[in-house]
């Protein structure tokens, strides 16, 4: 009887030491089965993309250097004062368009330069890296600061950003700056559980498969005056996203360095960019700051652009004093 209870110690030992093993086992193939599963989840979605851009590409005419019909760089009007056009993401210089057009009557020599891979095929876009954004908005700025007097930056979205690293690093090349919607932070408002910053950085750690995205909105904007605008992409290369938030993290909280002078124009309807970061930006950098209502994002297009056309004109056809503030 005492060598059967002795035992017994020893008989359930091995049955919980089995059942863990089991159980661990069962994990095992369980997180195994949802890696596989992802995995298998992220290669279809990469190949729904690649076939649907595919296919839109197949819709898409190019000059023979591959950029995109009507998406070419341009310049117009010969004033004396120059502005200086950067686009944003997923866009191309024609957006500025209609709004070049009427500051060149208004006195404006306006030059919308394209940014490198931009309105090119995909691979050319996300190879493309913020190092030649900027150094090709260098090599603008230093051709119209050779011909004309006066060179006002003017930036939209990603554009903006890229203006605001460049004069934080080349205040003596710009004698101002005008910012519209600019990508100062990212708004999570179209975002799901977590923040759009937080949702990139989990991709770049989730996707493998996925290098392209393919976005589920439509261009913020209340009314687009050219219905027809086709020439933003609904595709993003996951690199171009990546160059984009290192833009806005070297940037964030540098507002007080910006030795130009700034105004920047908002929209408290724009989903796209945190508009109450760019106005604590715009406060830090003491710019003068204006608000559009009734426009999304796509300000440049929206049916408000000639709004933005009067503030850019106004701004920059003041003499620099070097004193900022909102009127």
């Amino acid at each position: 009887m005492l060598s059967e209870r002795s035992g017994a110690p020893t008989s359930n030992s091995h049955a919980i030491g089995a059942f863990m093993k089991r159980r661990l086992k069962l994990t095992f193939y369980a997180i195994l089965a949802l890696v596989g599963v992802w995995l298998l989840g992220d290669f279809i979605y990469s190949q729904v993309v690649a076939a649907r851009m595919r296919s839109w590409e197949a819709t898409v005419d190019r000059d023979p250097a591959g950029v995109r019909i009507g998406c070419e760089d341009f310049a117009v009007g010969d004033g004396e004062r120059a502005l200086l056009f950067v686009h944003g993401i997923n866009d191309s210089p024609a957006c500025w368009r209609e709004m070049a057009a009427v500051c060149a009557e208004r006195g404006f020599h306006c030059r919308a330069m394209r940014l490198p891979g931009f309105a090119m095929p995909t691979e050319q876009y996300a190879a493309a890296t913020r190092e030649q954004w900027l150094a090709a908005v260098g090599g603008e700025l230093r051709q119209l600061r050779r011909e004309h007097t006066d060179v006002t930056l003017v930036g939209h979205s990603l554009g903006g950003a890229i203006c605001v690293a460049y004069a934080l690093d080349h205040p003596d090349e710009i004698d101002r700056i005008v910012l519209a919607a600019p990508a100062i932070a990212v708004s999570s408002e179209r975002s799901f559980l977590f923040s759009t910053a937080r949702w990139h950085a989990i991709g770049n750690y989730l996707l493998f498969f996925t290098r392209v995205t393919e976005s589920p909105f439509s261009i913020d904007a209340r009314q687009i005056t050219n219905a027809d605008y086709p020439f933003q992409t609904p595709f993003a290369p996951r690199s171009t996203v990546d160059e984009t938030f290192a833009l806005i993290d070297n940037n964030r909280g540098r507002g007080g360095d910006l030795q130009p002078p700034l105004m920047m124009i908002l929209s408290k309807d724009d989903v796209v960019i945190d508009w109450r970061a760019a106005e604590e930006f715009a406060r830090q950098a003491n710019a003068e700051l204006r608000f559009v209502e009734d426009t999304g994002h796509a300000m440049t297009i929206d049916h408000k652009w000639p709004e933005l056309v009067e503030h850019i004109v106004e701004f920059s056809r003041a003499e620099p004093s070097g004193e900022q503030g909102e009127p």
